[in-house]
């Protein structure tokens, strides 16, 4: 998915993503902020696959690799809040994403931003949406606290996405963070773009490389 020397089959931004030392890389700093913006592949919508890839981030870094997305504009959610720059109005999109923040509070996490609760499914737990009703925790994988020490904090971290039917699986460096199977058939995401995102949160650099995606 990706060469290791230029954006070919990718679109975003150019003012904020870019390739360096082998890895795609952005960067947001107190100097030149930048809100929330993506970075997508243009190779096709997949539905069921296995994608990994490594991906490093600063300290101060809020991001996450989306998968089986849609680009759309973005929204304010009531009650979210308001920041100087705001998301990028062209390059947003909206699904499925492996969350990965610092100091590590979600990441792990199943996020789903098309949705009014955006958090759907939590590390440490293998967790069911059904329509009408909220996240529910159907298993455990293990403490969601201890799972934060497989993550290598400003190094390379190797994610992996799982997508098959209606179940992603999140793995960290070999650790599985989190389940979630979406038996909800009226905001299930079958299928859709693949793409990395910086969000407006913190300053500081998120670099990806070594992406490969095997379809089903």
């Amino acid at each position: 998915m990706f060469d290791g020397r230029s954006l070919d089959g990718w679109d975003g931004n150019p003012e904020v993503w870019s390739v360096a030392d082998g890895a795609i890389t952005a960067e947001s700093t107190a100097a030149r902020r930048i809100g929330s913006t993506y970075l997508i592949w243009k190779g096709g919508e997949p539905g069921d696959f296995e994608l990994s890839l490594e991906m490093k981030a600063g300290a101060d870094i809020h991001s996450g690799v989306f998968y089986r997305g849609r680009v759309v504009p973005p929204v304010t959610r009531p009650g979210a809040p308001q920041f100087a720059v705001p998301a990028d109005p062209k390059w947003n999109v909206a699904g499925y994403s492996l969350d990965f923040d610092y100091p590590l509070d979600n990441v792990g996490n199943v996020q789903d931003t098309a949705r009014a609760e955006t958090q759907i499914g939590w590390r440490g737990y293998a967790v069911r949406m059904e329509a009408g009703q909220r996240p529910r925790a159907i298993g455990v994988l293990g403490d969601r606290d201890a799972m934060k020490a497989v993550v290598k904090q400003g190094d390379w971290n190797r994610l992996h996405i799982v997508a098959r039917g209606a179940t992603m699986t999140h793995v960290i460096n070999g650790q599985v963070m989190a389940v979630l199977t979406d038996d909800d058939a009226t905001a299930r995401k079958p299928s859709g773009v693949i793409a990395l995102q910086i969000e407006q949160y913190g300053t500081g650099r998120v670099s990806f490389r070594n992406i490969w995606l095997k379809q089903q």
